[in-house]
């Protein structure tokens, strides 16, 4: 990951809330992905913290700042397997609600060597839509918010109160989600290029939280995250 040199102090650090998906993401390489179905071998496998909401988290954190993400996992082995990487990475999950009997996001991406991609995602399951439990009143002492789709009944809560709160609020949205959410479209201060992925727009949230202006918060994000779509969930 490049970074710009940040020239703020220690203690100006930014406070930016990131709402919406976390998952884990399983990542094989294969030679070549067939033309119909059968079993290939793959080449190598990964895994790695997947949704858009959690993997800008991480990219706020890298960069120094304070990152939380709020949102909600399953008590199953992929909800503790988010927590420990987020936190271990330095993000505040105090305002992360674990479901009893719910499943946590998954996604498996398959990628061949000619850099085709073969993307199945799973969102999760009985993670429950309330966001009536999300603390708002934190937001007065934040400095930016980030939502993606994922969630669009918190997302809209948070998106509210932000506006309410004087705080701007970014939003995560390819095309699609783009015409699937034009209430999320409208409630936010910023959404910026579509399909650019979780990293670039984590890098905008905290340039803007800087009080930074869009032309110079794109460009900064496109240093921190300079190719296409980073996540697979």
């Amino acid at each position: 990951m490049a970074r710009e040199t940040d020239t703020l102090h220690p203690e100006a650090k930014r406070r930016v809330v990131c709402l919406g998906a976390a998952a884990i993401d399983h990542v094989f390489t294969v030679a070549a992905i067939p033309p119909r179905p059968t079993k290939v071998q793959a080449t190598s496998h990964r895994e790695r913290q997947g949704g858009d909401a959690a993997t800008a988290a991480l990219t706020i954190a890298a960069l120094g700042h304070a990152a939380a993400y709020w949102g909600r996992v399953g008590c199953d082995a992929n909800g503790a397997r988010v927590l420990a990487r987020l936190t271990d990475a330095g993000v505040d999950c105090a305002t992360v609600r674990r479901v009893a009997d719910a499943k946590t996001a998954t996604a498996v991406a398959v990628r061949d060597d000619g850099g085709r991609q073969l993307v199945a995602s799973f969102a999760g399951a009985g993670l429950g839509d309330d966001p009536d439990w999300l603390p708002l009143e934190a937001l007065a002492r934040m400095d930016a918010v980030l939502v993606d789709t994922s969630w669009p009944a918190g997302a809209r809560s948070l998106l509210r109160a932000a506006r309410a709160h004087g705080v701007p609020g970014v939003l995560i949205a390819d095309a699609d989600d783009r015409s699937r959410h034009p209430d999320l479209l409208a409630l936010a201060d910023h959404a910026p290029v579509a399909d650019s992925g979780p990293a670039f727009h984590g890098a905008y949230a905290l340039a803007i939280a800087r009080k930074w202006a869009p032309a110079r918060a794109l460009g900064f994000a496109a240093g921190i995250a300079p190719g296409p779509a980073d996540h697979e969930a």
